[in-house]
């Protein structure tokens, strides 16, 4: 956005706060990253029940779990869970894939 902004010729018109815009665009970048790596500050202004916010609370769970995972050295086929009828389909339906 930075760089797109540079490149921009319409900034170098009298007027235009070029460097407002980029210390803007800073902050918004600083506030939506604070948001995802510690939405705990949000607590009180998100609804954590409401369907799309409760899929995205359980998929920065999963994500939390298998980051921690990847700490402990495991190995992603040691710790996912398939039935073996899962791991069949899945081998048919690579073989149908693959054509071999």
């Amino acid at each position: 956005m930075i760089a797109a902004s540079f490149s921009n010729p319409t900034w170098n018109e009298k007027g235009n706060n070029h460097q407002q815009y980029i210390q803007d665009l800073n902050d918004n970048f600083d506030k939506a990253r604070d948001l995802v790596y510690n939405p705990k500050g949000l607590e009180k202004e998100v609804d954590w029940n409401k369907p799309w916010f409760a899929a995205a609370k359980r998929g920065l769970e999963r994500t939390k779990q298998r980051h921690s995972w990847a700490i402990e050295g495991k190995k992603m086929n040691e710790v996912v869970q398939m039935s073996e009828e899962q791991l069949q389909a899945r081998q048919q339906s690579r073989k149908e894939i693959d054509q071999t």
